[in-house]
């Protein structure tokens, strides 16, 4: 038998599976029960949107859910759709934030350690924002939320309202020029970091200096008051905030491909034990 054949396929699987994501979030119609989840609808947290030549959006209204690791409370970056449906592997130099939909959260995923958000944050996103399409609001499901305020990885937000998730899904086709759109608006690593210094032009005052990318800024509520949009949450060079020293940065990173790799090696071990039974 060859063993080398033999071992070929399921380690295809393999990494195969490890693009494989759940949200683990719910879309619902009940203020009631988003907010008996921890959504908070009068939390005043903001999402602005930028695109090139305009002037920023009109701020939108979003919940604050979780706070990421070395939080400053303000995240920009480019903004781009994230999903199974786009998993590519690569972690970007160019700060960029998610943009997740619930209306098809996978929570019986095969693979329950592995959930969207941590994904997002091994490709290098500094913040992720829910969305629904079809309800008023998402939430996150309690033992994720639990895990992730216990372990924190980035900031989660989620729209408050399904008028707003609309719009701010409709932008990507209104604002970015058709023969950009499927690299633009969707995640791609090697997009991504040949715009990084496009992307990061746009800081501080949301300029964006040429067509590409939509360019989302948040800034969370801490007791009421928006965080100061001086300081952000990014991981590109040379727009972090205080805290985000190149030392974090290089740890960060580490951690992120750590994550990844470790996953990988559990599973060919599971394959491996499996063969030589």
């Amino acid at each position: 038998m060859n063993l080398g054949a033999t071992l070929t396929a399921p380690l295809l699987l393999v990494f195969a599976a490890l693009s494989r994501a759940y949200v683990p979030a719910r879309a619902t119609d009940s203020e009631y029960d988003a907010e008996a989840a921890g959504q908070n609808f009068t939390d005043p947290s903001r999402l602005v949107l930028s695109w090139w030549p305009d002037e920023p959006g009109t701020p939108e209204q979003v919940s604050h859910q979780i706070s990421g690791r070395n939080s400053t409370g303000v995240n920009r970056g480019a903004f781009v759709h994230f999903s199974e449906d786009n998993l590519l592997n690569g972690t970007t130099t160019a700060p960029w934030i998610a943009w997740i939909s619930c209306d098809e959260s996978n929570t019986t995923s095969p693979y329950p350690d592995t959930d969207i958000f941590t994904l997002a944050y091994e490709r290098g996103a500094n913040a992720a924002v829910l969305y629904s399409l079809e309800s008023l609001t998402c939430y996150l499901t309690s033992d994720y939320s639990k895990s992730a305020k216990a372990n924190p990885t980035l900031d989660i937000y989620i729209t408050q309202s399904l008028g707003v998730s609309r719009w701010v899904d409709a932008q990507f086709k209104q604002r970015i020029p058709t023969d950009l759109l499927s690299n633009h608006s969707s995640f791609d690593p090697k997009v991504l970091n040949s715009s990084a210094h496009t992307i990061e032009e746009a800081f501080p005052d949301n300029a964006i200096p040429k067509r590409g990318y939509i360019i989302a800024s948040l800034y969370a509520s801490v007791n009421g008051t928006l965080a100061n949009p001086g300081s952000s949450n990014t991981t590109g060079t040379g727009t972090s905030a205080p805290a985000e020293t190149s030392s974090n940065i290089a740890t960060s990173m580490t951690s992120r491909v750590g994550s990844f790799s470790q996953r990988a090696g559990w599973l060919i071990a599971v394959l491996v034990g499996t063969y030589i039974m």
